[in-house]
């Protein structure tokens, strides 16, 4: 399984691909899958919010067992390494050994023959002991072939054999240089040196020769697998750069602060084209994309992070905005029906300000908070509304009725009897005072002069003027601006009279001082009555008032 096709599994694939792993017979040849496998699933668990600790502590148990397979592997590797070891010394103790026998040379070769085979077919042996154990063996090798006199035909067959086979090994190490694979080319030559050194000896007039031959095939290859690696390495570089400098573009894109949905939209795709643009570099070793990917995630996670937090913010203020609005519409729900209509509008109208003040946020429960908002003020508008056009048709019927009552005053004839004056001034302010408020108010002025007109020589003014004066104001109490500016008026003249009896007080202590009735003095006094009985009406009118206010 590809490492790409690793990095799409769920957590859960991740702990089943690892059993796989764990069951694979040497732990070595699955050694980087297992690293990767790690890294990778790490990377998810800090992914994921609600990741379960159980799936860590699996992985961990899994990832142990693995560990003590891959420890047992080896000590039983170690512990064959050491036959391999002992058995090869024996095999070279044994060549010494043939060459002090006393059989026919046939039979000693045969024998050597034997022990060479022998020695090929045992496994490696510890790292550190092989140069040593190589040594002893060509050493043991070359004292058979220079020390022991075998028949020379045989050794001479032999050497040929043995020259062919090097000389083919030259040929193959050569071809190696002009090879593109160079992993696979590597692998041959380490199998070729393996091969150099199983094989027997050659003559001695060519053994340097044919080595040195091997040796320049072998560095020519490493030169060239030199250059390949310096040149992957600057390939390399460049790739994890590009990877890494995707991700730095990905961790700055929040920078720009979005402060809204559209410009997370528009970050959120920009970070998909430069994913898209990460994922399309290929070409990198595994050690350094699992270091790309571990940054590319850093670069996801602070982007995601970052979004989730202005997400969280935006739907925190979303519910403040959403609770303002469903008080507001409470509130306006509660006065729906209220029939108090002056002082119930001023306040559905400061709570729509409110209402349009709040931000527009798109969302189907403010839609329907709003509406049900807008439904609650059109209920007591459209009832007042009706109630006004009911009133108005009311104060236009009241006005036709005062209209004929000034005219039934104006036609009114009576015999000058002054029981039969103050039942029909009674009857008149009766019928006046029953009407109601009409549409224009200065019919009740044009109907209380009319009877000041009529009845002012037949009764009392003062207490006439009084009812008239009472009929007026009952019929405008809800009116308080025109009590207010009525009330002013009123206070204001009282003062200016109070001032006028004060000054006229004065003038007659005056002339009352020099003994001195003339025509000045008469007329002085009348003034001052009429404005001592102007000042009674004023504050008669003015208590009328203030029980309305």
């Amino acid at each position: 399984m590809e490492e790409i096709k690793i990095q799409n599994l769920d957590v859960s694939e991740l702990l089943n691909y690892m059993d796989t792993l764990i069951n694979d017979e040497n732990p070595y040849n699955v050694n980087r899958k297992v690293d990767s496998l790690k890294a990778i699933f790490y990377q998810k668990i800090n992914k994921k919010d609600n990741i379960k600790s159980s799936e860590e502590k699996d992985f961990e148990i899994k990832f142990k067992a693995y560990k003590k397979k891959k420890f047992e592997y080896r000590k039983k590797q170690e512990k064959e390494e050491n036959n391999n070891f002992n058995n090869k010394k024996n095999i070279i103790e044994e060549i010494y050994n043939i060459t002090k026998e006393k059989e026919s040379l046939k039979d000693t070769f045969i024998n050597f023959k034997k022990l060479t085979n022998k020695w090929k077919e045992i496994g490696p042996v510890p790292i550190h002991m092989k140069k040593d154990l190589w040594s002893s063996y060509h050493y043991a090798i070359e004292v058979f072939y220079d020390f022991i006199k075998i028949n020379k035909d045989l050794r001479d067959i032999d050497f040929n054999r043995n020259k062919k086979t090097k000389e083919n090994i030259c040929e193959q190490a050569e071809k190696l240089s002009s090879n593109k694979d160079v992993n696979k080319s590597y692998k041959i030559l380490q199998a070729l040196h393996q091969e150099w050194k199983l094989t027997g000896p050659v003559k001695k007039e060519i053994r340097q020769k044919l080595w040195d031959r091997f040796k320049i095939a072998s560095s020519t290859f490493n030169k060239k697998r030199n250059e390949y690696f310096v040149e992957l390495k600057k390939k390399q570089k460049e790739l994890i750069t590009s990877k890494n400098n995707i991700s730095k573009k990905i961790y700055q894109l929040v920078d720009a602060q979005p402060k809204s949905f559209k410009e997370w939209n528009l970050l959120t795709e920009k970070c998909n084209l430069l994913l898209k643009e990460w994922g399309e570099i290929k070409g990198l070793d595994r050690k350094s994309n699992t270091k790309a990917i571990i940054n590319k995630q850093k670069a996801l996670n602070n982007f995601y992070e970052t979004k989730k937090l202005f997400f969280n913010e935006v739907k925190e203020k979303n519910k403040a905005i959403i609770k303002k609005q469903e008080n507001i519409c409470l509130e306006a729900e509660k006065m729906q029906k209220n029939t108090n209509w002056e002082e119930t509008s001023k306040k559905l109208i400061l709570l729509q300000k409110k209402m349009n003040s709040i931000k527009y946020i798109n969302s189907s429960k403010s839609k329907k908070i709003t509406k049900r908002f807008k439904s609650a003020c059109n209920i007591f508008f459209n009832a007042k509304n009706k109630m006004n056009k009911e009133k108005q048709r009311k104060k236009n019927e009241n006005l036709v009725k005062k209209k004929e009552l000034l005219k039934e005053i104006t036609n009114i004839k009576f015999k000058n009897e002054k029981k039969e004056i103050s039942s029909t001034i009674n009857k008149l302010l009766n019928k006046w005072s029953t009407i109601g408020q009409d549409i224009n108010n200065k019919i009740n002025f044009k109907i209380s002069d009319a009877l000041n007109k009529k009845f002012q020589n037949h009764s009392n003014n003062f207490e006439l003027e009084i009812l008239i004066y009472k009929i007026i104001i009952n019929e405008n109490n809800k009116n308080k601006y025109f009590l207010k500016n009525e009330l002013k008026e009123l206070k204001l003249e009282y003062t200016s009279l109070k001032l006028k009896v004060h000054q006229y007080e004065n003038n007659l202590t005056f002339f009352a001082k020099s003994n001195k009735t003339n025509s000045i003095t008469i007329e002085s006094e009348k003034k001052l009555s009429l404005m001592k009985e102007q000042i009674k009406k004023i504050k008669s009118k003015i208590e009328i008032i203030n029980k309305y206010l």
